[in-house]
């Protein structure tokens, strides 16, 4: 799989430009734009998937932040210069 979104996003663009290069010589239902056209298809579902990926993992990353934020916040407050010391609520 590609390293980074933006290599991934590169080649579509290219891909993209080669295909609507050869729609304008050979037109829209030539065999070679049809090809192009699919294989644009294939690297933006690969894009999705990269994409859907990444964000599934940002949300388990913050559920996991935000549940031992909650757990700190309750669990202790320390006294005036008494640190040893932990007062719960």
């Amino acid at each position: 799989m590609y390293c980074k979104k933006t290599e991934l996003l590169d080649e579509i663009q290219e891909k993209r430009e080669v295909m609507i290069k050869t729609a304008k010589e050979l037109g829209t239902i030539d065999a070679e734009t049809i090809r192009l056209s699919q294989e644009l298809d294939e690297l933006i579902y690969k894009y999705q998937l990269v994409f859907r990926y990444e964000r599934e993992k940002r949300k388990q990353i913050k559920r996991k932040y935000k549940n031992t934020r909650i757990f700190w916040s309750n669990a202790s407050q320390y006294k005036r210069k008494n640190y040893s010391e932990v007062v719960y609520r």
